[in-house]
């Protein structure tokens, strides 16, 4: 994503977080958005609770294609740290976390 999507889609994430007065709530569902965006190139397991919910990836196409190359670190740069933009900035008093596995 280019400078002007980040900052568009930042804007627009601060918007929604202002107008929902449940921030979990919001958080919790972009991660079941970002595993309808992922699609059939990515397994996932969502759990989603009252207090915490998680979005766990366990194959990715990004990571599949970089690691047979021999560079898997180049999933998370391209793919990942893109997702990243979705969960920053939550809510107050709601943590959001992304880790790295590969």
């Amino acid at each position: 994503m280019g400078g002007r999507t980040v900052a568009l889609l930042r804007f627009l994430l601060r918007a929604t977080k202002w107008m929902h007065r449940d921030g979990y709530a919001v958080l919790a569902s972009r991660l079941r958005g970002l595993q309808m965006d992922l699609g059939s190139s990515f397994q996932t397991e969502l759990q989603r609770g009252e207090v915490e919910s998680s979005l766990t990836i366990t194959r990715c196409i990004y990571h599949d294609i970089f690691s047979a190359e021999g560079k898997p670190q180049l999933a998370f740069t391209s793919c990942c740290s893109q997702d990243k933009v979705w969960f920053e900035h939550p809510a107050p008093h709601v943590e959001a976390a992304i880790s790295q596995f590969f």
